[in-house]
């Protein structure tokens, strides 16, 4: 059980410098799955959800942003699925929470509703809620990412994993989503949605949806790599005599994988 993979120092990082990411001197993007393991429980009950399983109906908070009450909602799901009841659900909640931060000072009873309004929502996920499950997701989660891993780096392709999300060059983003694709399909028979940025990524049954997916990830916003990260990508292939310069870089000309931060 578990079996996720954990030690890279993308990991230690937040989702604003993982953007400035770059590999072989390319920039990256980051693609992850949407709710991957409520995905996961509802793959393994037959169940299709098309809304946002975190977004709440009920105004439990009126003074607070819909945005502030999905991301405590979602904390707190993913806690209860890792959680063995209700009690240590509430304190590993709290516990987890940036002192001094709002979600900090919340009660049981305040908690306790956010998380009915859950279940209301996703009724089918009840008994699945408080019943030690997480790690029976984080093992089917790091089988999926092993999945990735293979296959891309069997075609000499970097990823960068993140449990969740993947990160590659831009230029190998249709790779990825394929990757994530079978991956799915072959470890919960089903294709989980995929998201960058918030961005939702489609998946149709055409020849054409990775060409559209990639067009949008064309898209973002361009980071170019600062001089300091020119220097040491230039320093690093001197010393195994390869090629990288600011006007060839991303040529194919590197024998090695580089990664960095911008």
């Amino acid at each position: 059980m578990h079996g996720r993979f954990y030690g890279g120092w993308w990991q230690q990082i937040g989702s604003e410098l993982r953007r400035h990411i770059f590999i072989n001197g390319n920039p990256t993007v980051e693609v992850d799955f949407k709710s991957m393991h409520v995905a996961l429980l509802n793959a393994e009950l037959g169940v299709v959800v098309v809304e946002d399983p975190y977004e709440v109906d009920v105004d439990l908070f009126p003074k607070l942003d819909m945005q502030v009450v999905r991301r405590w909602n979602k904390t707190l799901v993913l806690t209860a699925i890792n959680a063995k009841d209700r009690r240590s659900t509430y304190s590993a909640f709290r516990s987890d929470a940036k002192t001094g931060s709002p979600e900090k000072r919340l009660k049981d009873t305040e908690l306790a509703n956010l998380l009915d309004a859950f279940i209301e929502k996703n009724p089918h996920l009840e008994d699945h809620l408080c019943s030690d499950q997480g790690i029976l997701l984080m093992h089917k989660d790091g089988m999926i990412a092993a999945h990735i891993m293979n296959t891309l780096t069997d075609k000499g392709f970097p990823v960068l994993t993140v449990h969740d999300s993947f990160i590659v060059q831009r230029h190998h983003f249709s790779e990825l989503r394929i990757a994530m694709v079978m991956a799915c399909l072959k470890h919960c028979r089903r294709n989980l949605i995929a998201e960058q940025e918030g961005l939702e990524l489609i998946f149709e049954k055409t020849m054409n949806w990775a060409m559209i997916n990639e067009q949008a990830v064309n898209k973002l916003p361009k980071y170019e790599p600062c001089e300091q990260y020119l220097y040491r990508l230039n320093r690093f292939c001197a010393v195994h005599g390869l090629v990288a310069t600011k006007t060839n870089i991303g040529r194919g000309v590197m024998a090695r994988n580089v990664i960095s931060l911008g």
